[in-house]
C-alpha cells in the first residue's frame, strides 16, 4: 500500500483558492487516474492532474460527493507524507497541503 493519498480538489475560478476537497480512496483510484489521464511516468499519481468537468462529475459521483463544476476547476492531486519531501508536488498552487 502506497503512502501517497489522493484528493479531488476544486479551486474557485475567481480566487484560485481551494473551495472543495474530497479524499479519493484506494478502491476509486484506478478510475480517478483514468479520468485525470495520469501519465505513465507517474504510476503513483503524485502530481496534480486537471479534470474536465465531465470527469470531475464522474469522479465526484463515484465518491458520493456534490461538486460545482460551473464555479470551480477540479484536479486529482496526490500527496505524500512530509517526511518524504514530496508533499509540495501535488498542490496546484505550489503550496503544501494544509
Amino acid at each position: 500500500m502506497s503512502q501517497i493519498t489522493h484528493s479531488l480538489v476544486g479551486y474557485d475560478r475567481n480566487t484560485e483558492r481551494v473551495a472543495e476537497e474530497f479524499d479519493v480512496p484506494e478502491a476509486a483510484l484506478p478510475r480517478a487516474k483514468q479520468l485525470a489521464r495520469v501519465l505513465d511516468d507517474d504510476p503513483e499519481a503524485i502530481r496534480c492532474y486537471s479534470l474536465e468537468a465531465a470527469g470531475a462529475r464522474e469522479l465526484a459521483a463515484l465518491l458520493g460527493a456534490k461538486i460545482d463544476p460551473d464555479r470551480n476547476d477540479y484536479f486529482l492531486e496526490g500527496f505524500a507524507p512530509a517526511a518524504t519531501g514530496l508533499e509540495i508536488i501535488g498542490r496546484r498552487s505550489g503550496t503544501a497541503r494544509g
